[in-house]
């Protein structure tokens, strides 16, 4: 090959290769919905909830004890960016082991973000713009919840899940700029928050 047919070929690819790449516009950011922020950024460095059963025979803590904030992309559109919170916490009751991994982001769907904790298998799922929160069981948002056994704890606005890996159980309720407030452990005790810090 003469240096003509190379220099020809490799003009020929630079230029085919600049006509498939697709090079962005605008590159978007993919903010996290009010909803999801005001339920879940609670789940932060420094937080903790303490938990008891009605009778006061079994107590629970939970917290955060790892976070971390990374920045992702789209893989087939570089054009969409988004943060993806994922954190640790540390339990005796709420699952088997002592810790559960949860989650929060738009993993590259612009108009939604979702929040999973993965071993419970809880999802909800909130959108840009729609004040409120899905789930794909049977997700509910109540206007007042009060817990139970004479705790100071009146909540204005609380979403409801169910729990699809354990039957029979008491739903899980998360409290706007709270978090979890009541869930049930595998052994099927229902535990009830009694305090919390969050930074």
């Amino acid at each position: 090959m003469n240096l003509q047919h190379f220099v020809f070929f490799f003009l020929s690819s630079l230029l085919l290769s600049g006509c498939l790449e697709k090079p962005c516009k605008t590159h978007e950011f993919c903010p996290q919905p009010e909803t999801a922020v005001r339920y879940f950024s609670v789940y932060k460095p420094g937080s903790w909830w303490v938990y008891e059963t009605s009778d006061g025979s079994k107590r629970d803590s939970i917290y955060v004890s790892e976070y971390r904030v990374e920045p992702e992309q789209d893989a087939h559109d570089p054009c969409y960016a988004w943060e993806g919170v994922y954190f640790t916490c540390v339990s005796d009751f709420f699952v088997k082991e002592e810790e559960f991994g949860g989650f929060y982001g738009s993993t590259g769907n612009c108009p939604r973000s979702i929040f999973s904790i993965d071993i419970r298998k809880i999802g909800l799922v909130s959108y840009l713009d729609r004040d409120t929160l899905e789930s794909g069981v049977n997700g509910k948002t109540l206007t007042e919840f009060e817990l139970p056994f004479g705790l100071d704890t009146t909540y204005s606005e609380v979403f409801v899940d169910d729990d699809i890996e354990v039957r029979n159980a008491d739903d899980f309720v998360f409290a706007r700029d709270i978090g979890l407030i009541r869930f049930c452990s595998f052994d099927l005790d229902t535990f009830y928050l009694s305090k919390y810090f969050i930074p």
